[in-house]
């Protein structure tokens, strides 16, 4: 679990004789998990990894025909990491709702791509930026760099085809793109094929359809 997980206050109701009622804290990220909604507001490491990509598995086991919301606020991190989370993103049956804000930038913008079809939202001051794949340090010999290098030529090639298919983009546009560090508007995402929709998209709609179903409610106990 993220440090410093917030926790929010419930009353529950005790037997009249009590004079307080007792208050109990509830972890606020596991409420919001049950709802499917994850967070990734991070850079990439071994432990979000983890824990994103075992809240996926767990949360599409236990129910696969609920929809997986995936909210992303990162500067990404190593490419190898984000190929993690995207590989297990692709095994949900319903795909991943994935929602940008804030910035996405560097491998967060390809599990951003990498949501379901028709599913890839961002918010409007979303900033997403795309740039060439970054690799850990690497000391050796110079046949281990020479081996180490073509490791990176091979993962940059495999990003760039991924890219294409979730974009519709044309390779060598998306590779002189990740070689300049290109900046995004959520517009220019949209049009570039990164998103597909600015705003909460389904979430929305969702929280409208339980909004009203609480509204006529009120008005049948009337």
């Amino acid at each position: 679990m993220p440090v410093g997980v917030p926790k929010i206050s419930f009353l529950i109701k005790e037997e009249e004789e009590e004079e307080k009622p007792k208050v109990d804290w509830l972890d606020f990220y596991h409420e919001l998990h049950k709802r499917r909604l994850l967070f990734l507001c991070q850079d990439f490491n071994y432990e979000i990894v983890n824990q994103i990509a075992g809240l996926l598995l767990f949360l599409h086991l236990e129910d696969e025909d609920k929809q997986q919301h995936l909210f992303i606020h990162s500067r990404g991190g190593l490419a190898t990491h984000a190929m993690a989370i995207y590989d297990t993103m692709q095994l949900v049956t319903l795909g991943v709702h994935t929602i940008g804000m804030g910035v996405v930038a560097s491998m967060a913008t390809l599990l951003l791509a990498g949501g379901a079809y028709t599913k890839r939202n961002a918010y409007a001051h979303t900033r997403i930026m795309l740039h060439l794949p970054a690799t850990r340090p690497f000391k050796g010999t110079a046949s281990e760099v020479l081996g180490e290098s073509k490791e990176v030529l091979r993962l940059t090639q495999t990003l760039v085809e991924i890219l294409e298919e979730r974009t519709g983009r044309p390779q060598d546009l998306i590779y002189k793109d990740m070689q300049k560090t290109t900046h995004f508007s959520a517009e220019e995402a949209q049009a570039y094929g990164i998103i597909d929709e600015i705003g909460l998209g389904e979430i929305k709609l969702d929280m409208e359809i339980k909004r009203n179903r609480k509204k006529r409610k009120r008005k049948m106990k009337l």
